[in-house]
């Protein structure tokens, strides 16, 4: 037998020794449900990667990105938060969300926005963002309002019950999709 044969079976020896040791040492009946799921979901795929990717490096010099036990798995309650995330994926749901402390900040960037649509005939959904410091994609760049639908903007009071606070909410229009001439 070659030497990596010898390895691969020493440490499939190893890893059975240490899951004996671990059944042992927290009191685990192999016909358990919850250990054979702890098992199979977490401990033999984890230790499984630390060997395959050890044999990468050793073989390769790196770790392999072919390797990997868990990619067939997909959890999918990560994919909708990763869209409220991305603001490709938004559809501007939050820009309802919009609060000052003071009325004169929320004023103040309201009156940007409609000097800017004035000058150029509309403003962005990006040119915000930028305003109030948030991130914006380049999807935010093609969205936004012109001078007639920034009329509709109001600046509301909203007191917060549990405190008593009043901050200034910026109730803008739903934005358009802009088309340029």
């Amino acid at each position: 037998m070659s030497k990596t044969t010898n390895d691969i079976r020493a440490a499939v020896e190893n890893l059975c020794d240490c899951l004996d040791y671990f059944y042992e040492k927290f009191g685990i009946e192999e016909n358990e449900g919850v250990s054979d799921a702890i098992t199979n979901d977490i401990w033999i795929p984890a230790v499984k990667d630390c060997v395959m990717n050890s044999f990468s490096m050793m073989l390769w010099g790196r770790q392999s990105n072919i390797v990997n036990s868990r990619r067939g798995r997909v959890d999918y309650s990560k994919i909708e938060s990763q869209k409220k995330k991305d603001k490709r994926f938004d559809d501007f749901d939050d820009l309802d969300e919009l609060y000052f402390n003071t009325k004169e900040e929320a004023a103040c960037v309201l009156g940007k926005l409609t000097d800017y649509a004035v000058e150029y005939s509309y403003v962005s959904v990006g040119y915000l963002f930028e305003l109030i410091g948030e991130f914006s994609s380049y999807i935010t760049e093609y969205y936004g309002w012109t001078e007639t639908d920034l009329m509709e903007a109001d600046i509301l009071p909203f007191t917060n019950a549990l405190t008593g606070t009043v901050r200034w909410q910026l109730k803008l229009p739903t934005p358009a999709r802009i088309t340029t001439p």
